[in-house]
């Protein structure tokens, strides 16, 4: 049976801020959560890079009172910075290992870099391959593994540099979240999921309508995963088949996507989990 988890960022209005401070701490989040029908949520990294150390271990401690587990940390590291950015930034990458640790998290998803694949500069990508591999170390000593997210402004911007980077480094054993380029098109999600085929470990679901959010604000075009234009009921099959253990997690809905003032968490999780339900009935044929 497949357990398609919440992403915690879908319930975070600030997502995209600069700050990126969680309006409500995740202690209040998990609660109505569980209450909502999950068990299990991919764990913004904003919701817990904040606390300290102790805050952790008491928001894993609710997590078990409440039947939630934490099997993914969603996290957006920087790798090409300089000086004292860099010491701050691998402090912070770092401290995402010890909170996976003790959550239970097995797995960090995470952008590779924020850099765009095309423009990124020799200097830029060795110090990309080194950082990572430094922080993949740390990760494996503790049994936590990584896989780097298909977007854009990444390494995967084209998909061809993000091939090249786990070429490169095949000891990493990194994997690929997979998240479609084109939200509009069934046959190039196929044939994107066909690509990675077996490197594929989790998956990020969002619906879409057919105009790609161009002719409205992006958070107003996302619809349920049955409305989505991308047909599921082909793709999330033929990523199940070939990536054995992959695991799903609801990214985004419409109704969580509106300013915090306008923000019912109880509409937004009767959304997701109407896709969690759409999404496990296709996985469990």
């Amino acid at each position: 049976m497949v357990n398609v988890m919440l992403n915690s960022i879908a319930l975070e209005p600030n997502r995209f801020t600069a700050e990126k401070t969680p309006h409500l701490d995740v202690t209040k989040l998990l609660p109505i959560i569980a209450k909502a029908g999950f068990t299990a949520i991919e764990m913004w990294q904003y919701h817990i890079s904040g606390k300290t150390l102790e805050e952790v271990k008491a928001v894993r401690q609710l997590g078990d009172s409440l039947g939630l587990t934490f099997p993914v940390i969603g996290a957006y590291p920087v790798f090409h910075l300089e000086g004292e950015d860099a010491e701050k930034e691998k402090a912070t990458q770092m401290g995402l290992i010890e909170r996976a640790e003790i959550l239970g998290s097995p797995v960090i998803k995470m952008f590779l870099g924020r850099i765009k694949g095309s423009e990124i500069t020799p200097e830029q990508l060795k110090l990309t391959d080194e950082r990572v591999g430094s922080w993949m170390a740390a990760a494996k000593a503790r049994n936590i593994r990584f896989c780097a997210e298909l977007h854009d402004n990444t390494l995967f911007d084209p998909e061809e540099t993000g091939e090249a980077f786990l070429a490169r480094n095949p000891d990493m054993g990194m994997g690929v979240c997979y998240q479609p380029y084109d939200f509009q098109n069934t046959d190039a999600c196929l044939a994107l999921a066909d690509r990675f085929a077996g490197r594929i470990i989790h998956v990020h679901l969002q619906g879409h309508g057919a105009d790609n959010g161009h002719a409205t604000p992006w958070g107003q075009n996302l619809r349920s995963l049955e409305e989505s234009a991308i047909d599921y009921c082909q793709l999330l099959p033929r990523i199940n088949d070939a990536n054995p253990g992959v695991t799903y997690g609801i990214e985004f809905v419409r109704s969580g996507m509106g300013p915090a003032e306008e923000l019912d968490y109880d509409v937004a999780l009767a959304e997701a989990l109407k896709d969690k339900v759409f999404a496990e009935a296709i996985l469990d044929k």
